[in-house]
């Protein structure tokens, strides 16, 4: 179902996020009657900083390192309701964890797209099952990209589609299997293992993730013809690319897609080196064939893993913008990734319609500024946003339950306070 943006008043009741440890530990909390903290999964890790049921000291700080190194995306913070005394103060408690999650950890707090949550746990009537409850912080972040992401996610996509990298052939539906083969050697024959693809018996089930943005954006979208689709193919992003090769193969027989542009920010080139709009990285397909799609991304991915955060979206999306002026842009970006080459969005002179990718904590404010210069749109899971163009400053949009406000010319995230 398509959404329109919201156009709200500035009324005085919301203000630009302050993420200071002060005003965060006096957010609302959510009662419930227990916190579970969530789970690692293949794209995102969780870490827990747990304090004791009447204190604000946690041991994991060694953690801290490896959290930098990533993008945080989350921080939930549990208590419990109960007090063992009429005269305890929650709220004094709870401005000290804030506090000392801010001296370990001062980056989450200036990042304003990071989700904060709070969370009252009510089930506990008595100490010892007070005690028993969690207490703390849970902090979900992605895992900066590495060699050993890239080749676990290739080989997770070639599971799914039966692609053989020997010989390029895909086997949608199949299942690896083990052959044994003599080879004649001077000696005699020797015996030797061998994996092919063989077809299952009846359809296999692919599992995608809960954030299956791709499918839902193209199934609302059946009026992109002739599209011009630019794929970010970084580290973490296999869910979605996953996605959108299962799309094509399934479609890949109507003219609904014109080229396929993959980008993987420079292939292996140092950070240092890497210059806006001169970054590379950058595989041009022309639509055919499935496997021809396939090995194209599959280049991509397999020449580079994206190295820092900043991507080279629009340079990417600059290798077609002046070809078929006609077929709509589609960018599909992870939402965690800001563009490293905003600068030469001037330069696209077209409207780019911009499918996120893990928005579910939050959108990343830069592809909303993106589509609002281009006079294009955001797409995410449940959402079409459009009419960009005709947004002016001070306007307000509404997506999911966050706000975001134009001022100076640029999108802000919005909190109540």
């Amino acid at each position: 179902m398509r959404s329109l943006i919201m156009l709200l008043v500035l009324n005085g009741t919301l203000y630009a996020q302050n993420t200071s440890p002060e005003s965060l530990a006096a957010l609302p909390a959510t009662p419930v009657r227990t916190y579970t903290p969530l789970k690692n999964s293949a794209i995102q890790r969780v870490t827990l900083l747990p304090t004791g049921f009447n204190d604000a000291v946690f041991d994991n700080k060694p953690l801290m390192d490896s959290i930098r190194s990533g993008v945080i995306m989350q921080i939930d913070f549990a208590y419990t309701q109960y007090a063992s005394s009429d005269k305890f103060n929650q709220e004094k408690l709870n401005l000290q964890r804030f506090l000392q999650l801010y001296r370990v950890l001062p980056e989450a707090f200036n990042n304003p797209a990071v989700t904060w949550r709070l969370f009252e746990q009510t089930a506990a009537l008595d100490a010892d099952s007070a005690k028993n409850c969690f207490h703390g912080f849970v902090i979900v972040w992605r895992p900066p990209v590495s060699d050993a992401i890239t080749s676990y996610e290739m080989s997770s996509l070639e599971s799914v589609f039966g692609y053989d990298p020997k010989t390029g052939k895909v086997c949608v539906g199949c299942k690896r299997a083990i052959i044994k083969v003599e080879k004649m050697t001077p000696t005699g024959k020797v015996p030797t293992y061998d994996t092919i693809w063989v077809r299952s018996e009846g359809p296999r089930k692919y599992n995608f993730g809960r954030d299956t943005v791709i499918f839902s954006v193209m199934k609302r979208n059946k009026q992109w013809k002739n599209m011009q689709i630019v794929c970010d193919v970084t580290g973490s992003m296999s869910p979605y690319t996953g996605q959108l090769l299962m799309w094509y193969y399934l479609n890949s027989k109507n003219t609904s897609v014109n080229q396929f542009v993959f980008f993987n920010d420079g292939n292996t080139e140092p950070d240092i080196n890497k210059e806006v709009g001169n970054t590379g990285g950058i595989y041009l397909t022309q639509t055919g064939q499935f496997e021809t799609v396939l090995r194209s991304m599959f280049q991509a991915m397999q020449n580079g893993n994206g190295g820092d955060t900043p991507e080279n979206n629009l340079e990417a999306v600059s290798m077609v913008a002046h070809a078929d002026t006609t077929a709509p842009i589609i960018m599909i970006a992870d939402n965690w990734a800001t563009p490293r080459d905003t600068a030469m969005v001037r330069n696209i002179g077209r409207p780019i319609h911009i499918i996120l990718c893990g928005a579910q904590y939050g959108i990343n404010t830069v592809y909303l500024d993106i589509a609002r210069e281009t006079g294009g749109s955001v797409h995410t899971m449940d959402q079409d946003l459009t009419d960009f163009a005709k947004l002016n400053e001070g306007d307000i949009v509404t997506i999911g339950t966050k706000k975001y406000v134009i001022t100076n010319g640029k999108f802000v995230l919005l909190t109540s306070l």
